[in-house]
């Protein structure tokens, strides 16, 4: 079951519900230097993972990045958003590790549950054999809504067999809208029923990302400083 048919894939093995093509819009290389720039500045200041607010459909998600990621892809097109992060020296979409946030305006309206939800978009489809799909099950994570947790990807890669991805995903759900914070991992492609992380592992591996928190308004609860950051940080843009 697919809520929404039409789909993209993005390199990690997953899916998100996709506008039409040319309703689509892609950063360059160029685009992102800037962007990649403040990263490194950033990096070099810490050895310790950073707290960052990216801006998402219905307001802004706050995490933990993994120390010296930095700005990979990203695209949007008709209520849908895409932003991948890998580590500073690699090469999209030949990456180790990777961490995808994903959003989609219309997402969380969908009639179906949450777990549904998150297989019927985000199990991969182009394995080069058995996807990888174990429910982690739900956890509270700072927002107000719970986040589903799913351990995903391909034990081969339809592109390179050789190759698996283990995805841990964290799919957090609103009323209209749905935001997806993943943490993929490539390596020696394995058995469906054996992923390099267990389910305990995977759910420790997610930690890394701190309290996630989907602030939609300054009065939400922890949200008034991020929210003041957010504004800054659109009013530098300016």
């Amino acid at each position: 079951m697919r809520p929404i048919a039409a789909l993209i894939c993005v390199g990690l093995g997953l899916g998100m519900p996709a506008a039409p093509a040319a309703a689509q819009t892609m950063a360059t290389a160029e685009e992102l230097a800037p962007m990649v720039d403040v990263f490194r500045k950033g990096w070099k200041l810490t050895d310790k993972p950073m707290r960052m607010g990216i801006p998402v459909h219905g307001g802004i998600l706050e995490f933990e990045m993994p120390h010296n990621f930095v700005p990979a892809l990203r695209a949007a097109g008709e209520g849908q958003f895409l932003m991948a992060f890998i580590p500073d020296g690699e090469i999209w979409p030949e990456f180790t590790h990777a961490v995808l946030v994903q959003s989609s305006a219309r997402l969380g309206a969908v009639p179906d549950t949450t777990a549904a939800i998150a297989e019927g978009v985000f199990k991969p489809q182009s394995c080069a054999g058995p996807a990888l799909w174990e429910p982690l099950g739900e956890k509270p994570v700072g927002s107000p809504m719970p986040a589903f947790l799913v351990s995903t990807g391909c034990p081969a890669l339809g592109d390179t067999p050789d190759q698996g991805q283990q995805t841990l995903l964290a799919l957090l759900r609103g009323e209209q809208d749905a935001v997806a914070l993943s943490f993929a991992r490539r390596g020696p492609a394995f058995e469906p029923g054996a992923p390099p992380l267990s389910a305990e592992a995977a759910r420790a591996e997610l930690a890394r990302f701190g309290d996630i928190l989907l602030c939609r308004s300054a009065e939400q609860t922890g949200c008034r400083d991020i929210w003041a950051r957010e504004l800054t940080r659109r009013n530098a843009g300016k």
